[in-house]
């Protein structure tokens, strides 16, 4: 849905006319507006702070965009020196703007002009009145989202999908801007951060949430804001594994919030799955029922864990983009999430946008990236590879292999490719298994590529920190079942 680009007093005045019920006054301030520019007029001192937050838009008269246009191009002109009533006359009056606001005369242009300028004595208010000037231009808005929203409803042609996330996202940016608005900050604390900043690098490199596995940390240097992580590997190769492992370590080791959108199992399929890897307590025995108290008891303290933690499980089936930037939106703004994992890509929903399955993927992925970039969170989202690793003597991962979309290649800020000789040897009787995990970072957008080792325990679908395990052989477990199900 494409928002409006009208003028905002043709834009809004078109819509108020038609509007069924009463008509009510579209919320402005001429006195504030014109307060505003009187300030920035007879005190240069105050337009350095006060131009930064305004645009021509948020003045709601006519006459007062114009003014305010004068003044700021008179104020880059003049290199910050400021500017005076004569020289906005003038400037005015040589553009052939002073008639604008003055209702198309001349001389009445010149009077408004002296009134703004007579009505404020000082700019000691300024900030007061670019409160409510700002104050006005949100209302205003909210106003013609809502409004867009009404009109592209009753257009048959528009899905209500694009429909509604366009409100959303929308409405999420105005909040987003007040929040990211910062002041100047004096050297002295900056320094302090940056000292802080420097004595985490020499622990292990962080510059976002740390992943729980050191190896990968120290290539990465965490899971950065605004990035959209790929972990991608063949069936059965652990990737919903390391993602819950991730997911956990940041939920509950670290207490940040964290969003999971499970489009392949059930939310409840997940949670045991969890807390079993967890509580290292083997999954098959807990489907069984054949758990010894000693295991009953690690899962207790698994529950206790998890309850320090806030990590929100969403398994609704047929995911569209558009519902997964709404969900994010909503658990970002109310519960503060930090981390968005989405498993897995290639099962979301792209609707009737695209003609082919690689047209819905590039599609899926820009929406992704958007995400993270919009509510600045890493969001880790895992994809299937498609089956070239098979055909190869090594059978390790490329990025060409990632299934259906070079965009994913593009979008992608980060590519692990996750590679188990241990599952390619399984029918090997003389093969003895090491654990060993690759985890090949195949792309990354800040940092170095290269292959980190971590150590795979099928047993409890964990991944943790590499060990070497040269002699002793992991447990075997089952064939995985026709449905490529990652074993549990």
């Amino acid at each position: 849905m494409v928002m409006s680009s009208k003028p905002p007093t043709q834009a809004l005045a078109r819509r108020g006319a038609s509007a069924p019920g009463p008509v009510r006054e579209i919320p402005h301030s001429r006195s504030a507006e014109a307060a505003l520019l009187g300030s920035l007029i007879v005190d240069a001192g105050c337009a350095p702070e006060i131009l930064d937050g305004l645009r021509p838009a948020d003045f709601w008269f006519a006459e007062h965009r114009v003014l305010f246009e004068a003044v700021r191009d008179l104020y880059e002109a003049n290199e910050g020196q400021g500017v005076d009533g004569l020289l906005v006359r003038q400037h005015l009056a040589d553009q052939g703007l002073l008639e604008r606001i003055g209702g198309g005369d001349e001389a009445a242009g010149t009077h408004y002009l002296q009134q703004v300028m007579d009505s404020v004595p000082s700019s000691a208010n300024a900030r007061y009145y670019l409160g409510i000037v700002q104050d006005k231009t949100r209302r205003r808005f909210v106003i013609t989202t809502c409004q867009d929203l009404i009109e592209a409803a009753y257009n048959a042609s528009e899905p209500v999908a694009s429909v509604l996330n366009e409100a959303q996202a929308q409405l999420f940016a105005i909040t987003e801007q007040d929040r990211r608005s910062q002041e100047p900050s004096p050297l002295h604390d900056l320094v302090v951060r940056a000292y802080e900043d420097i004595s985490r690098r020499e622990q292990g490199c962080l510059r976002g949430l740390a992943s729980g596995f050191y190896a990968l940390d120290e290539y990465t240097c965490g899971l950065r804001r605004g990035d959209m992580v790929l972990i991608a590997g063949r069936p059965s190769m652990g990737k919903t594994s390391l993602a819950m492992d991730i997911a956990t370590h940041v939920g509950v080791v670290q207490k940040k919030p964290v969003a999971v959108f499970s489009l392949e199992m059930s939310r409840q399929q997940l949670a045991e799955r969890a807390l079993c890897s967890w509580s290292e307590v083997e999954g098959q025995k807990a489907q069984h029922g054949t758990l010894t108290q000693a295991e009953y008891d690690r899962l207790v303290e698994g529950m206790k864990a998890f309850q320090e933690g806030l990590i929100l499980i969403d398994d609704s089936t047929g995911l569209t983009p558009f519902q997964l930037r709404a969900k994010a939106r909503q658990m970002r703004r109310q519960y503060g999430v930090e981390l968005v994992v989405i498993d897995y890509l290639q099962l979301m929903d792209a609707g009737s946008r695209a003609e082919n399955r690689q047209q819905e993927i590039t599609f899926i992925s820009r929406q992704v990236k958007a995400v993270a970039r919009e509510l600045d969170v890493p969001v880790i989202a895992l994809s299937q590879l498609n089956r070239g690793p098979e055909s190869r003597d090594s059978h390790r991962p490329r990025m060409s292999d990632l299934r259906d979309s070079g965009s994913l290649e593009q979008d992608a800020d980060l590519i692990v490719l996750l590679h188990r000789e241990d599952y390619y040897q399984r029918d090997n009787p003389a093969y003895l298994p090491t654990g060993t995990a690759e985890a090949i970072i195949a792309k990354q957008r800040k940092g170095p590529v290269g292959t980190v080792k971590l150590t795979f325990r099928p047993q409890f679908s964990k991944f943790v920190n590499h060990i070497e395990i040269p002699e002793a052989k992991l447990p075997r477990l089952p064939e995985p079942s026709s449905r490529d199900e990652e074993p549990f």
